[in-house]
């Protein structure tokens, strides 16, 4: 998310927040800083219409009641924009297709042991400024809040283990955990045939930061906790969190989401990747001054970006991951996006949360 302190939103923030605390609607005033109406994707088939049909791995399905799917031997999917109530009903014998690498997969597709940060994608090969290849981000996770027949794909995030996400504070701080749903083994929005179909959670718990700043965007951190826990399998693996409080200063990172492609610019439908140096925080505020603007940026933010510009996260992004690779080849999660002042502007680099700076704060909350 990209915009200048002076112009950020004050909201209000609730350490932990469980569903039903609070029935409190979002204005679309309140939020209007933090969510991107996204592209048109498979949520709606005709705006403002309930949606009648779906389509499923290339085949047309009915929509209709959940429970009457289940009743006729059906499987319903949330694809027709209610939920868990008015589902897509899909022949229950419906498996995923199986072309990744079978050796750690078992006959459904799920790992029999996910270590954190690997791959199971044929290349591991990440180019800065394109589209990502399926898999090769399987920590992704997207934030969508929701509302009655309504879903918007808000923020990013990344996933910890089975029952545990983390992301911004800015992106959750003021939302009810019942109006968050989480989408993790995600990669094109505008398909359901993909290799491995995504899963989908509904949040728990919201464990925001308590000294979270909403005007200053330092301890920008929440942990999500969903109910039921996730099935690991190619396109979900959690990311590694750092054990040492390495610096990772001239390290290329890898940054992710379905944000913007530039400033105002379209919202794509394939999750998207840039790679970007790692820079000292005092040269980060160096950059600032010398595009016009005083920052103070401590040690709990991690800066990345080039000189020239170029290369960013932007507006939508907020929350999502920002990953360095490990000497055993595996991803750790260095940062995650915070603010900065426009997208990919010349010494204006991206602002993370540095996570090596909240890892006891992390282990003591995924203790729940």
């Amino acid at each position: 998310m990209k915009f200048h302190c002076y112009e950020r939103v004050v909201i209000f923030i609730v350490s932990i927040v469980f569903t039903g605390a609070t029935d409190n609607e979002i204005k679309d005033s309140d939020v209007k800083k933090y969510v991107y109406p996204p592209p048109k994707m498979r949520f709606f088939d005709e705006i403002g219409l309930i949606p009648q049909s779906c389509r499923y791995k290339g085949l047309k399905y009915e929509c209709g009641l959940s429970f009457s799917c289940v009743l006729g031997g059906g499987r319903p999917l949330d694809l027709c924009s209610g939920g868990m109530i008015w589902s897509c009903c899909i022949d229950k014998d419906e498996t995923n297709s199986n072309e990744y690498p079978s050796s750690p997969v078992t006959e459904h597709g799920l790992l029999n042991n996910a270590s954190c940060g690997e791959l199971m994608t044929r290349s591991n090969r990440i180019v800065g400024g394109h589209s990502t290849v399926f898999a090769s981000h399987p920590w992704q996770v997207a934030l969508i809040k929701t509302g009655f027949l309504s879903k918007k794909l808000a923020c990013g995030g990344a996933l910890l283990n089975e029952r545990w996400i983390v992301t911004a504070a800015h992106c959750v701080a003021t939302v009810p955990p019942s109006d968050l749903l989480l989408r993790l083994g995600e990669h094109d929005l505008s398909t359901d045939s993909e290799p491995y179909i995504h899963q989908e959670r509904r949040v728990q718990i919201v464990a925001a930061h308590p000294q979270f700043d909403p005007r200053t965007f330092e301890y920008d951190l929440a942990l999500l906790r969903f109910y039921e826990p996730v099935q690991f399998q190619p396109n979900i693996i959690p990311v590694c969190v750092p054990n040492t409080d390495e610096n990772f200063v001239g390290r290329t990172a890898y940054v992710t989401g379905w944000g913007r492609l530039y400033e105002d610019g379209p919202l794509p439908s394939v999750l998207q990747q840039v790679a970007v140096p790692v820079i000292n925080n005092t040269v980060c505020e160096s950059m600032y001054r010398s595009a016009g603007y005083i920052e103070h940026i401590p040690h709990i933010f991690i800066c990345a970006g080039w000189r020239k510009g170029g290369f960013d996260s932007c507006e939508g992004d907020s929350g999502g991951p920002m990953v360095i690779q490990r000497e055993d080849k595996r991803f750790l999660l260095a940062g995650v996006i915070s603010w900065g002042i426009g997208c990919a502007e010349p010494n204006q680099p991206g602002v993370y949360t540095r996570i090596s700076e909240f890892r006891d704060w992390i282990n003591q909350i995924l203790q729940f």
